[in-house]
């Protein structure tokens, strides 16, 4: 077992030279027709991931692999149509000294979107539920090493896959893109129980100062947009409810510094259509700093779970870490250890080191 560990670190770190070659290319790789029109662009997400676990209990467990393995594509087609592809492979590689990792690779993302006019988009596919701004980050600007450890208790009863779930949703961008409402009709448990009324989600935010109208929320800009967004979301089928508000906030500072905060709350309530996902608050707070010149971050996040019937067990997750963003979140290296507390269960100790190479 212990050369097995140490063989899996030193692969790890032997990823480090061949990442930054990667990460030095300008672009991901394009195609275009000769007007411009049709435009084709390939990219890649690498996290190599180390973790380490003290359970409590007396026991110890580690992993070590791609946390995520992902090949992009998007592009336009005729003006108008827009198209974004996107499969993964999490735990990709993963060697674990605990348990079986099953290096699946799914389509992770499917989005084809006709923009009807200037600020008005139709998506349709392999879609992000609009609930939360967390739930519909990028997993490429995430502060910390992953989203809030609370943020898709509903993927595992709606069927979905890290919130994605087959639908249609329409965006819309309002007074100069500073209003910003999602709204879609999405299957839910419908992939296994036609039967089933269809799910419906959608979302509203206020962006006071810069705006984005991306398909996916920005995390961490490392000081390059002064954004400001407040929002609220739901997420409905047959008895099932969720509801979120929440706030992000990403400051340059002067300097090359920066400061990034985010504050999410989703009520999820299962009803009698997902009984195994109980009536609860699941909270989430991050807060980072960056120093622009040395290109480093502080940053934590606090994830709490409060479940409003007492037969069932609260829990909070702690954690805090540091990151260097060699080249922004093209290259970085991040490294966080965690904390989880849960009722009735021993305390659990987690520590991360997790790199990135993003290219698209």
């Amino acid at each position: 077992m212990r050369f097995r560990t140490i063989g899996s670190l030193l692969c790890f770190a032997a990823l480090a030279p061949a990442l930054a070659a990667t990460s030095s290319a300008q672009s991901p790789i394009r195609f275009s027709t000769e007007d411009g029109a049709s435009s084709v662009s390939l990219g890649v997400l690498l996290q190599p991931q180390f973790d380490w676990e003290d359970r409590g209990d007396g026991s110890t467990a580690w992993s070590a692999g791609l946390r995520r393995a992902r090949l992009i594509a998007g592009g336009r087609l005729f003006q108008k149509v827009k198209f974004f592809v996107e499969s993964d492979s999490p735990y990709f590689g993963v060697h674990s000294s605990s348990r079986t990792v099953d290096h699946e690779i799914f389509l992770q993302d499917l989005v084809v979107t006709y923009e009807a006019r200037r600020g008005i988009q139709v998506d349709a596919g392999l879609i992000m539920v609009p609930l939360s701004y967390n739930t519909n980050q990028s997993a490429a600007s995430l502060l910390g090493v992953n989203y809030g450890p609370y943020s898709f208790l509903a993927s595992g009863p709606t069927t979905s896959k890290v919130g994605r779930d087959w639908g249609t949703q329409v965006r819309g961008y309002l007074a100069g893109g500073h209003v910003e409402y999602r709204a879609g009709v999405f299957e839910g448990v419908r992939e296994i129980d036609p039967s089933a009324p269809r799910r419906f989600a959608g979302r509203v935010a206020w962006y006071p100062l810069d705006t984005q109208d991306g398909l996916f929320y920005t995390g961490t800009t490392l000081g390059k947009k002064h954004l400001l967004a407040i929002g609220g979301g739901f997420d409905r089928q047959d008895d099932y409810a969720a509801h979120s508000v929440d706030v992000f906030y990403d400051r340059p500072l002067g300097g090359g510094h920066s400061m990034t905060v985010q504050l999410d709350l989703i009520r999820y309530d299962g009803g009698t259509t997902f009984t195994k996902l109980p009536k609860q608050n699941a909270w989430l707070f991050e807060g980072g700093y960056y120093f622009g010149r040395p290109r480093l971050g502080v940053f934590t996040q606090l994830g709490w779970q409060d479940v409003v019937s007492a037969a069932a067990a609260d829990a909070t997750s702690y954690a805090g870490g540091v990151a260097w963003f060699a080249r922004g979140h093209r290259l970085t290296l991040k490294a966080a250890v965690a904390r989880i507390v849960r009722d009735g269960a021993p305390d659990r100790v987690q520590l991360f080191v997790q790199s990135q190479v993003f290219a698209f």
